[in-house]
């Protein structure tokens, strides 16, 4: 059976230590499900809201639009980076860049689906307490898909949940820092 972006994220969400296995033995491709699951997820959110505000103010939802996806590319490669670096440091393991930023790929699917969630709402708050979910995703994939030591797995995947959730906010942040206009 081909799995696909939305039954990815579905397994995820619903069984996620299955689903890793799944991931790892089959060796999907992350910088396709990344690029998949991002645009999709921004794209519906905007969608979304644009229908729900009468498309009033197309050229707001475009400028957000812009906003999340380069915000949400910017925190997914940030993360991946910190990551790694951990990975390296905490876990003592010997990995590339593109298995960390794989597994930040497969293990944000379901903060883009939280951040959709705040889009099509027009609320922070409660994609940030959605979010908190991320944590026993973290886990199980850890567990899966970088293998290690395990008592350091927990320690690791606090950390790991926390960077995936502050990196797209960091990042964001940066950018409206900088180009205040987007905002």
């Amino acid at each position: 059976m081909k799995q696909n972006t939305y039954t990815l994220l579905y397994g995820l969400i619903i069984k996620p230590e299955k689903t890793w296995q799944d991931i790892a033995g089959k060796q999907y491709k992350a910088s396709r499900f990344a690029n998949l699951h991002i645009l999709l997820c921004v794209t519906a959110g905007i969608a979304i809201r644009a229908l729900a505000s009468g498309f009033s103010s197309w050229q707001d939802c475009l400028g957000r639009w812009v906003l999340d996806c380069l915000s949400l590319y910017a925190g997914l490669y940030l993360s991946a980076f910190v990551l790694h670096v951990l990975s390296i440091k905490v876990l003592q393991i010997k990995s590339e860049f593109k298995d960390s930023l794989g597994f930040c790929s497969f293990a944000s699917g379901y903060l883009f689906l939280t951040f959709m969630t705040g889009i099509i709402f027009d609320n922070l708050l409660l994609p940030l307490i959605l979010s908190f979910y991320v944590f026993p995703i973290v886990y199980d994939g850890i567990n899966v898909y970088l293998p290690a030591d395990r008592k350091k797995n927990g320690l690791y995947s606090l950390i790991a949940g926390g960077v995936l959730i502050a990196a797209p906010l960091l990042a964001k942040g940066m950018i409206m820092l900088c180009m205040p206009e987007m905002a």
